[in-house]
């Protein structure tokens, strides 16, 4: 049951069971890939584990998502934003902190 895997990740990740949390919303996905609630909690606890790839994907697999509704498509843009943004931080030079 889809729902049931979705519920199971939401438990996981209360936990901090974060591996098995994203294994259960992977689940989900599998079963249901417009499942956007489960989708976007991936995309958040790969954004969390640093895998910035597989949040990327995430969030724009529901920018693409035609069913996802207007919430989850400006979250998920955000979420974007927010990695464009962390992404560009960490490749600039690290001149802030060798100014007089």
């Amino acid at each position: 049951n889809v729902k049931g895997k979705f519920f199971l990740g939401r438990l996981m990740e209360k936990k901090g069971n974060l591996k098995e949390a994203m294994e259960s919303y992977r689940a989900a996905l599998r079963d249901d890939g417009n499942f956007v609630e489960a989708r976007f909690r991936l995309g958040t606890l790969a954004m969390a584990s640093k895998d910035l790839d597989a949040a990327a994907q995430a969030f724009n697999e529901i920018l693409r998502n035609k069913a996802a509704g207007q919430t989850y498509i400006e979250l998920a843009a955000a979420k974007l934003d927010e990695i464009r943004q962390n992404t560009w931080n960490a490749q600039r030079p690290v001149d802030r902190l060798t100014s007089p």
